[in-house]
């Protein structure tokens, strides 16, 4: 006998009584409910979201996927998040919370997501220099307003002119900012007077009389 025939006829024992695996294919999505902070954030897998102010207090579902988060209230999706890795972690968009800080510019400064209301390099390199050149209150106002316009109009635009600006080395503040934003009115082209000759006109009106006499 072949020495594996023994373990043949297990085998084939163990097979008849064994039944099919029911593995379940891990969910592509979860969802979770929360309710908003006063503060307009969510905390996600122990992760801070800020989403649109308007819904402190509510009730939203967060759906988290292995690369994003979406939240969603009233059946509409709100905002979509890449996924923080980690914990501990916070993406704030400081489009969500500029009105809520304008309110209260004096919290700005201990204020614990500060460091997500810097879009860009240049934007802390702007809060720093009104820092050093303006008082405390004035300097935490001025930059708040600087976020609001670029809250409402193009960040890029924003950072190309804090850049001129830091380049400079005079005194400016967000009227400054302001008024570099505001494109140059385009005057219309200057028209020239263009004499009307009416002799053609005559010499038309008088063929029209001679062909109708004819």
């Amino acid at each position: 006998m072949h020495p594996n025939a023994l373990r043949g006829e297990r085998l084939a024992e163990e097979v008849a009584v064994m039944k099919p695996l029911t593995v379940a294919l891990l969910p592509n999505m979860h969802e979770v409910r929360l309710q908003v902070s006063t503060g307009g954030t969510v905390r996600v897998l122990n992760n801070v979201y800020a989403v649109p102010r308007g819904l402190k207090g509510k009730i939203v579902s967060a759906r988290i996927y292995e690369w994003h988060i979406e939240i969603w209230y009233a059946n509409q999706r709100v905002e979509t998040f890449p996924r923080l890795p980690g914990w501990g972690h916070s993406r704030v968009n400081y489009r969500h919370m500029i009105d809520t800080l304008l309110h209260k510019p004096g919290g700005f400064r201990d204020y614990r997501y500060r460091a997500d209301l810097f879009p860009q390099t240049v934007f802390q390199q702007a809060w720093e220099t009104l820092n050093q050149r303006w008082s405390p209150h004035r300097a935490d106002l001025a930059y708040l307003r600087i976020l609001k316009l670029a809250a409402g109009g193009s960040e890029s635009d924003m950072a190309t002119v804090l850049e001129h600006l830091l380049a400079s080395a005079t005194a400016w503040d967000d009227s400054v900012v302001a008024a570099q934003l505001r494109p140059t009115p385009t005057l219309p082209p200057a028209l020239q007077p263009h004499p009307v000759n009416l002799t053609a006109y005559d010499q038309l009106l008088g063929r029209e009389v001679t062909y109708g006499v004819a």
